[in-house]
C-alpha cells in the first residue's frame, strides 16, 4: 500500500467487540463506522443485524482535521488538509434492505453530505455502494415507467433527484462495479459512485479488479491534492538503493577494481583528507547498487509485501489479465477463468507468506530485525496505556488522553538533573592527565571489526552500508589502507 493514501472500504463487517489494533493497518489512522442497528428484512434475532459498516483508511502523513461517523448508517467521513485547502472525504454504504424509515434517514443524510460546501477553502468527495442498479448515470435518469409504485424505483429516483439539486457531479457512468454470477449467468450492474463539488478535484480513476472475495470492483482515483513540487537536484546520497539485490562476494569483485592507496603520503595528510579519499572511493562503489523502483501512483499491481517473489508476481499478473480479458469480453467463461485466476493468486499468496515466514524464523539469529518487524505487523492485539495513578496518596486515576501524558512527563522528568543555563562549568571539563602515545591498530584488528558489523542494518549519516563494508574486509589492500 505504498503507493495509496486513502483506503475507503463499504461493507467491513466491523463490530464493536473489535479492538482496534485487530484493525489496524501499519502507516495508516483507522476511522471505522461500525452497524448497531437491526435490519428489519434479518431472520436473526441479535439487536444489532450482522455486516454492514464503512471504514476510511488514512495515511499518517496526511492530517486529519475532523473525524465522524453515522453508525446508524453505516457511513464515515474524515476532513483532510491538503495544499489545495480542506477536503471532505466521505464513505456511504446504503443496505438493500433498508425499511422506509431508515431509506428516508439515509437521504437526508445523503443530502446533508452532498451539498456544497459554505467554506470557500474546502472540497467534498462522497463515494460508496448506494445499491442503486436502475439508475442510468451516463443518461441521468431511472430506467422505469415515471408513473411507478415500486418503492425501490422512487427511492433510486429520490436518489438522483438529491444529486441533481446538490450540484456535484459523478465520475462513474457506463463502467461496471459489480460482477457476480447468478443462475449460472454474469449479472452485471452499476451500484458504486464516486460524487464531487469540483471537477478538478479528481485528476483520473480506473476501475480495478476485485479484492479478496468481494465481487464489487476496486476503484482507483488519483486526487490533485496537493501542488506541484518545485524541480531541485537529486542527490546521489538519497538515492534509495536496494543492497539487498546484491552480495557480498559481487562487492568484493568490485572492490578489487579500485585502487585504494592513498593520493598523497599519509604522514602530511590529516583524518579528514584520508577519510575524505576513502569515503570517495566508497560511494563510487555504493553508485553501482541499482536503485529501489518507485511505485507508479494509482497501479493495483504495486504489491511490496515482503513475501513477494517471481511465483507470485506471475499469478498476480495473471489474475489481473483475466479480469482485463472478461472486462472486454464478457463472456461467463471469461468470468469463470478470472475467478480462477483470482483463487489461485490467493493460494499462491499463502504459501508464500509460509515461505516467508520460514526464512525469517531460520535466519533469527542473523537477522532478527526482520524477524520483529515482521511480528510487530502481525500481532493483533498491541498493548496501550489506558490510565495511570496520578497521585501515590489520593490513588486517583487520570480520566484522559492528555491527564496520562502529562503523568508521564512528570515521571520521565522526575529522573532528569535540572542544570543552569548558559555554559557548563569549568569543572565539567575534565583534562586527561596523559595521552595514549602508543597505540597499535593490526590489520587483523580492522579485520575483525570489518566482520562484525551487521548488513541487515542501515546505514548512518556517511551513507555508508555496512553491507559494503563487511564485503571488504576480505580485500587486502582495503585493510591495509585504513589500518593506522
Amino acid at each position: 500500500m505504498s503507493a495509496i493514501d486513502i483506503v475507503c472500504v463499504t461493507e467491513s463487517h466491523f463490530n464493536d467487540d473489535l479492538e482496534l489494533a485487530e484493525i489496524n493497518i501499519p502507516g495508516f489512522n483507522a476511522y471505522t463506522s461500525n452497524r448497531n442497528f437491526k435490519l428489519d428484512r434479518t431472520t436473526s434475532r441479535c439487536k444489532v443485524s450482522e455486516g454492514g459498516g464503512s471504514v476510511i483508511y488514512v495515511h499518517e502523513s496526511i492530517q486529519v482535521v475532523q473525524g465522524s461517523h453515522n453508525s446508524s448508517l453505516d457511513s464515515a467521513s474524515v476532513t483532510i488538509q491538503t495544499d489545495v485547502g480542506k477536503i471532505e472525504l466521505g464513505c456511504l454504504y446504503r443496505s438493500a434492505s433498508l425499511n422506509e424509515c431508515q431509506n428516508t434517514e439515509f437521504l437526508d443524510y445523503f443530502a446533508s453530505k452532498i451539498s456544497l460546501p459554505t467554506d470557500d477553502d474546502k472540497e467534498k468527495l462522497i463515494m460508496g455502494d448506494f445499491n442503486c442498479p436502475d439508475i442510468s448515470w451516463l443518461s441521468g435518469n431511472v430506467a422505469g415507467p415515471m408513473d411507478t409504485n415500486s418503492k425501490s424505483l422512487l427511492l433510486q429516483q429520490n436518489v438522483l433527484e438529491t444529486v441533481h439539486n446538490s450540484g456535484f457531479s459523478w465520475l462513474i457512468t457506463d463502467e461496471v462495479t459489480r460482477r457476480r454470477k447468478v443462475s449460472g449467468s454474469i449479472q452485471e450492474s452499476t451500484i458504486d459512485q464516486v460524487f464531487c463539488s469540483d471537477d478538478s478535484l479528481v485528476s483520473e480513476f480506473e476501475i480495478g479488479p476485485p479484492l479478496g472475495k468481494s465481487d464489487h470492483m476496486s476503484l482507483i482515483i488519483n486526487l490533485n491534492l496537493f501542488r506541484p513540487k518545485k524541480e531541485h537536484s537529486i542527490d546521489i546520497d538519497d538515492v534509495k538503493r536496494c543492497w539487498s539485490k546484491i552480495s557480498t562476494d559481487e562487492l568484493l569483485k568490485e572492490s578489487y577494481k579500485t585502487n585504494w592507496e592513498f593520493s598523497k603520503n599519509t604522514e602530511i595528510m590529516n583524518v579528514e583528507e584520508m577519510w575524505g579519499e576513502i569515503h570517495g572511493k566508497l560511494s563510487s562503489i555504493s553508485e553501482l547498487i541499482p536503485p529501489v523502483k518507485p511505485c507508479e501512483p494509482g497501479k493495483i499491481d504495486n504489491y511490496n509485501m515482503p513475501w513477494i517473489n517471481s511465483s507470485l508476481r506471475r499469478a498476480m499478473r495473471a489474475k489481473n489479465k483475466a479480469w482485463q480479458d472478461f472486462d472486454e469480453i464478457g463472456s461467463i467463461e471469461m468470468l469463470d477463468v478470472a475467478l480462477s485466476k483470482q483463487g489461485k493468486f490467493e493460494d499462491v499468496e499463502i504459501k508464500a507468506k509460509i515461505r516467508y515466514e520460514k526464512t525469517i524464523t531460520a535466519d533469527l539469529k542473523h537477522n532478527s530485525k526482520a524477524f520483529f518487524s515482521y511480528l510487530r505487523c502481525r500481532r493483533q492485539v498491541k498493548s496501550m496505556v489506558t490510565t495511570l495513578r496520578k497521585d501515590e496518596k489520593s490513588g486517583s486515576l487520570t480520566s484522559n488522553d492528555y491527564e496520562t501524558a502529562e503523568c508521564l512527563a512528570d515521571a520521565f522528568s522526575s529522573v532528569f538533573v535540572e542544570e543552569p543555563l548558559g555554559p557548563l562549568p569549568q569543572d565539567c571539563y575534565k583534562s586527561t592527565p596523559e595521552c595514549a602515545q602508543d597505540v597499535h591498530i593490526s590489520e587483523k584488528d580492522v579485520f575483525n571489526e570489518l566482520k562484525s558489523l551487521n548488513i541487515y542494518k542501515s546505514f548512518g549519516p556517511d551513507n555508508i552500508h555496512p553491507k559494503l563494508l563487511f564485503s571488504l574486509a576480505d580485500n587486502s589492500n582495503f585493510v591495509r589502507s585504513i589500518t593506522l
